[in-house]
């Protein structure tokens, strides 16, 4: 195999795959980038058996051919190269050789024949959606992903779809963070699956500046493609709650305040909250919000935010940070807040967006 190309596109296409890899697996193989040539087109592979990213680029190739190079060292040797210089990769045996400008390196290789490959994938349920939409909706759920919990079914992303919608639903059993999305689709029923968390945090990488990105679903696999760019994860086996009943359905108050001075007396009096829990009070009356924080060691903090209440005085706890990123999202200079008692769940909404967060006994 022999090729050129330049610093910029190798080095960034080695840096999107290399995102898949796990810095220690446990198969030397999966330590390896597959790099593929021909015709004019270079493919290049990573894989954790969980994720796979692929990304096609043209190059000048000389000698058509397959091998695997070992993903940290070809990253760094591609980062480190001059911007615009030219790179000439060879291999020969067992050898790959690496030049550039006065520079060269000679990096042991595994045969391309030992890559895994992601088998299994068939589009069964395609919805193509507003790229900038998805990173939107993706941004928004994140925060509320849980991280490795006994429920496997909650560290990753729900996805729904329903006809022309498509539903992004994260929780991790505190709160829960609802968008919705506009797209075309080929199901005529409600479909849905669950995106791991890490597979999530690798979408945006392949969505990119994409006006307009397809989303291929098989039962057990999902795959995205932009612009020469693929990403292949496997599905979370398991079910998703039913989020529409975690929605409060009967609230009997509204309290309405400035958005981000409601955000940032949160976040101050958040500073002196217990550190493992975050926990606030909030002592809601017409016209004024205090916010109130303490801690095991006896400090205390007080804010105070002018509001607007529609219905009775409550007393009610929250985890501060989760209340305050719930409001984060939001775009409207004021945001409104439904609640019921003092055991019910804060409700916000926003166009297509509705935040969810459960109450605290502090």
């Amino acid at each position: 195999m022999k090729f050129k190309t330049t610093q910029e596109e190798i080095s960034h296409a080695v840096a999107f795959v290399f995102s898949a890899i796990e810095p220690r697996g446990t198969m030397p193989i999966l330590n390896n980038v597959l790099v593929s040539c021909e015709d004019g087109k270079l493919t290049l592979t990573g894989t954790n058996l969980e994720i796979e990213k692929s990304i096609v680029i043209e190059v000048e190739s000389q000698v058509n051919g397959s091998i695997t190079i070992q993903g940290k060292k070809f990253s760094d040797i591609c980062k480190s190269l001059d911007k615009h210089s030219d790179v000439a990769i060879e291999v020969k045996s067992d050898k790959a050789t690496i030049k550039s400008g006065r520079s060269k390196w000679t990096l042991q290789t595994l045969p391309a024949l030992d890559f895994p490959s992601f088998s299994g994938h068939k589009n069964e349920i395609y919805a193509s959606v507003s790229g900038d939409e998805l990173i939107k909706s993706i941004d928004k759920c994140s925060s509320a992903m849980a991280n490795n919990d006994v429920r496997y079914y909650l560290n990753g992303l729900m996805i729904e779809v329903d006809n022309n919608k498509l539903t992004s639903v994260s929780t991790d059993g505190h709160r829960m963070i609802v968008v919705e999305s506009e797209c075309k689709s080929n199901s005529d029923s409600v479909f849905q699956s669950i995106i791991p968390r890490k597979s999530v945090d690798n979408l945006k990488s392949v969505i990119g500046n994409a006006e307009e990105v397809t989303i291929n679903f098989s039962s057990n696999s999902v795959s995205i493609s932009v612009e020469g760019k693929t990403m292949l994860s496997k599905l979370v086996d398991g079910k998703f709650p039913d989020y529409r009943r975690v929605i409060p359905k009967s609230t009997n108050k509204t309290v309405i305040a400035n958005t981000s001075e409601l955000k940032a007396a949160i976040r101050r009096a958040s500073i002196l909250a217990n550190e493992k829990y975050k926990g606030i009070v909030m002592f809601i009356s017409q016209g004024s919000a205090i916010i109130k924080a303490s801690n095991p060691e006896s400090e205390e903090a007080a804010e105070e935010v002018p509001i607007s209440l529609s219905g009775d005085d409550i007393e009610i706890g929250f985890n501060g940070d989760y209340l305050a990123n719930a409001i984060n999202h939001l775009e409207d200079p004021n945001v409104t807040i439904k609640l019921g008692d003092s055991n019910g769940s804060a409700l916000i909404e926003e166009g297509n967006y509705v935040a969810v967060v459960m109450p605290m006994r502090i």
